[in-house]
């Protein structure tokens, strides 16, 4: 399984703003390290040690300090990702899995963004709209992606809409391949759990 790994410094106030903000495009797995609460744990609990390293503690002083100057730069850019829309965030998503794909094959790969206006996820023939369509670059085939991975294809297009095929569809055929020994076949899912495909086909 590949991922694209993004690392955003942000100060102590601005964690909740970044996180919901990451949260609402889809992205998990978040890991947040936030030196404040590891100095209110050694604050506060001081009372409980047996033995506490001192240079340690001046070094986390020092850290903290460094820290504190770092806020004041970092206001600008918390001031700019509370106003930031949508577009622009999943315009970096697919900034950076284009540099990525250019740098594993060699050749450019274009984006079109699109937000999912309905859809199902409970039946067997799942489906869902984006709102856009031919007059926006769109075309029947064109796989469908989202910053957790694949979607699935579409399936149909309008001038202003296109109706997408998902992987969570039991009439979902998608071509893969195991990275590791090349080895292709289908994914196929069989219309119980939306967290588990089958790779079919495989030699």
């Amino acid at each position: 399984m590949e991922w694209l790994e993004l690392n955003i410094d942000t100060s102590h106030a601005g964690l909740d703003a970044v996180t919901d903000m990451l949260e609402q495009q889809g992205v998990t797995g978040l890991i947040i390290d936030d030196e404040a609460d590891f100095q209110s744990f050694l604050e506060n609990n001081r009372q409980y040690w047996d033995y506490v390293d001192e240079e340690l503690l001046e070094q986390n002083t020092r850290l903290m300090a460094q820290l504190q100057e770092q806020q004041d730069q970092l206001a600008a850019l918390r001031a700019a990702l509370t106003t930031v829309g949508a577009d622009t965030i999943q315009g970096f998503i697919a900034d950076s899995v284009a540099l990525a794909f250019r740098a594993s094959h060699g050749k450019a790969l274009e984006f079109r963004s699109a937000h999912v206006i309905n859809g199902t996820s409970t039946r067997s023939r799942n489906m869902l709209t984006i709102d856009a369509g031919s007059a926006d670059g769109v075309e029947r085939d064109m796989a469908v992606i989202n910053a957790q991975g694949v979607v699935g294809l579409v399936a149909s297009v309008s001038n202003h809409f296109a109706l997408v095929l998902p992987i969570i569809n039991t009439s979902s055929h998608l071509s893969v391949k195991i990275k590791n020994s090349n080895h292709r076949g289908q994914l196929v899912w069989d219309g119980f759990s939306p967290r588990m495909a089958t790779m079919s086909d495989v030699p």
